[in-house]
């Protein structure tokens, strides 16, 4: 897990959940949930912790308003951005 700094406490999202969240095309919480092999209350729990920190927006399907599809935010991006910025570097060791 890697740790991204909301300024208020530490939310843990993981490689494979980031790399996920394409910013150039949302995907449903039920494709995440395939996805990330999970059930779906998992990626609700996460959606719900990321939205509260700003960095995702849930929004409805453009193909079908009963979907519900998971936007990276502004912030999100920034976040995402670090994150990857970041399991770029290696780490330093002493």
């Amino acid at each position: 897990l890697v740790p991204a700094l909301t300024g208020k406490s530490p939310i843990f999202v993981s490689r494979r959940a980031a790399a996920s969240l394409d910013p150039d095309e949302p995907k449903p919480m039920r494709s995440l949930a395939a996805d990330w092999k999970c059930d779906a209350s998992n990626v609700t729990f996460l959606a719900d912790r990321l939205e509260d920190a700003g960095y995702v927006e849930r929004r409805v399907s453009p193909i079908d308003r009963r979907v519900k599809i998971l936007q990276l935010t502004d912030a999100g991006l920034a976040a995402r951005a670090t994150l990857h910025q970041r399991m770029s570097v290696p780490p330093e060791v002493p």
